[in-house]
């Protein structure tokens, strides 16, 4: 600073600290953890989904993959008839109607299988998308037939109907607790004030003082006095917004509520889906043994044995899709309860 002949050299370094905000200080620490929980649990929310997606498409590809199985065991055993009623047919012992109903069972279950082939690259190339792989990576779904499912185990020691662990409900609760933080750090606003400060000053004036450096020390209070009104107001807007939240809390336990009874009704469901399925194959399976035994005592007609060996493939696929329904079922019951 210069003025005429006059010069003024200052400069300085000041601290200062909060003593007392209202309780805003304390509020924002809280707001900060708050906000952390928040983020994880947003983590476990998408964590469940992804895990529950991959879930979902290995065991679809299981499925796929058995379906193949037994649409190729069909395949060969249409294979096989079809040889044997062309050397009837040879023969002069059948006529040719008999060899043709074979022949267009067996293309119609060749154009089934190179269709079902083609669902399970997709679903292979699914499998690989949800796992982080490359598309073009060949995989395989493999599950041990003598073993319960991880998610049978978790049902079988987890029966309840406790989902206090969904990540939605704990992410409300937050936000609940974050309305309330900031309703009581808006209110902090309007109080007084309290700080300190402190620092070092240096002044020089040449020809007249020489640089020196001294202590500064000092204190505040700043007390709110008018507002016109604006305290009420925005007050009364966030209690209203932890009304809100508050009552969306309300909501989405009682619909998290209902889906757990739902998927829990699901897989009961399922569990008897897949014993029908037992059922079903093991009776088609005795029905096709006699069938071919009536057939080849003359008793039954090529066409009654075709229609057992369809009804028995058809039978055998519906159970390997009862079964993989079953642990998607499962998958999506531990998801509900928070499990997963």
């Amino acid at each position: 600073m210069g003025m005429n002949d006059l010069e003024v050299y200052m400069g300085g370094v000041t601290a200062e600290q909060a003593i007392y905000a209202g309780g805003r200080i304390s509020n924002a620490n809280k707001i900060a953890k708050s906000n952390a929980e928040i983020t994880r649990e947003a983590l476990n929310l998408t964590r469940a989904e992804t895990i529950h997606g991959t879930n979902r498409s290995f065991w679809s590809l299981i499925a796929i993959q058995e379906q193949v199985k037994v649409l190729k065991q069909y395949t060969e055993a249409l294979d096989s008839l079809e040889a044997q009623v062309k050397a009837s047919y040879d023969q002069g012992l059948v006529a040719k109607s008999e060899l043709l109903k074979i022949t267009v069972k067996y293309n119609e279950a060749q154009l089934a299988e190179v269709e079902i082939k083609n669902a399970m690259r997709i679903a292979g190339m699914n499998l690989a998308r949800l796992t982080g792989r490359s598309l073009d990576e060949p995989l395989v779904a493999e599950t041990k037939s003598d073993s319960t499912s991880s998610a049978q185990k978790a049902i079988n020691t987890y029966l309840g109907e406790n989902f206090s662990s969904r990540p939605e409900l704990k992410i409300l609760q937050q936000q609940r607790k974050l309305a309330s933080l900031e309703k009581s750090s808006l209110k902090g606003e309007y109080l007084p004030q309290i700080g300190i400060n402190g620092g070092y000053r240096y002044i020089e004036v040449p020809d007249l003082m020489p640089g020196s450096w001294s202590l500064t020390l000092g204190a505040g209070v700043s007390i709110p006095v008018f507002h016109w009104g604006e305290r009420k107001h925005r007050l009364e807007m966030a209690r209203i917004n932890e009304m809100k939240i508050e009552s969306k809390l309300s909501d989405t336990h009682d619909e998290i509520s209902l889906e757990v009874k739902q998927k829990r009704f699901d897989v009961e469901t399922a569990e008897e889906k897949v014993k029908i399925a037992h059922q079903n194959l093991e009776q088609a399976e005795e029905a096709l043994s006699e069938v071919e035994s009536s057939y080849n005592a003359g008793i039954n007609t090529i066409t009654d044995l075709l229609n057992a060996k369809t009804g028995r493939q058809r039978a055998a696929a519906t159970l390997v899709e009862a079964k993989a329904a079953l642990e998607i079922q499962r998958s999506a019951y531990l998801k509900a309860v928070g499990s997963l």
